[in-house]
């Protein structure tokens, strides 16, 4: 028995096709605000909600599978430009608890790029159970490099804005996979 493999290009551009045009709703232009604003009334934070999806001009023209993708490819984003922040902040002189701490953020931060890329792919696969452990285990990175500076000797983050902004998004992702997920 033979099996058919597709290249990635062919897959990824599918997935696109999908992502633009499929869905139980499409929306463009000014009907896409509206529906941007009703997504967002069902999210915890409906005033950041409006403002992440509205930064890119494709959310206008999505639909929810859509909204969730560009979410967390705006996760993708947040977390690479975190990284290079610590990177900046590590070749400072730190005090060596610090210094640890960011190192540890560092592995967390990559970790969580790769969960966010997981994401997207399982969102495309319709596997939301599986987008939803993906998104978790983000968060639970994120949080884990937050606490590790406080646990050890009450220090402050340096990083608390840059893990809350990635909090809000992975929370926003989830609230959106929840919508896609109901019947």
């Amino acid at each position: 028995m033979s099996t058919v493999s597709y290249s990635p290009a062919i897959m990824c551009i599918l997935f696109f096709l999908a992502f633009f045009s499929a869905s139980s709703v499409h929306v463009n232009g000014e009907e896409g605000i509206e529906f941007i604003k009703k997504t967002c009334n069902q999210t915890l934070d409906y005033s950041f909600c409006l403002t992440t999806l509205q930064a890119d001009n494709r959310s206008s023209h999505a639909n929810l599978t859509g909204l969730d993708v560009i979410a967390m490819e705006m996760g993708v984003k947040n977390a690479t430009s975190t990284l290079s922040y610590i990177s900046k902040l590590l070749k400072q002189k730190t005090d060596p608890y610090t210094k640890a701490c960011l190192k540890d953020c560092n592995e967390l931060y990559s970790s969580s790029i790769d969960s966010f890329k997981s994401g997207i792919e399982n969102l495309g696969a319709k596997r939301y159970d599986d987008v939803n452990v993906d998104i978790s285990a983000a968060m639970t990175n994120v949080d884990t490099c937050e606490t590790g500076f406080t646990d050890g000797n009450g220090g402050a983050s340096p990083l608390t804005k840059q893990n809350q902004n990635l909090m809000n998004i992975g929370s926003l992702t989830l609230a959106i996979l929840k919508l896609i997920a109901e019947p």
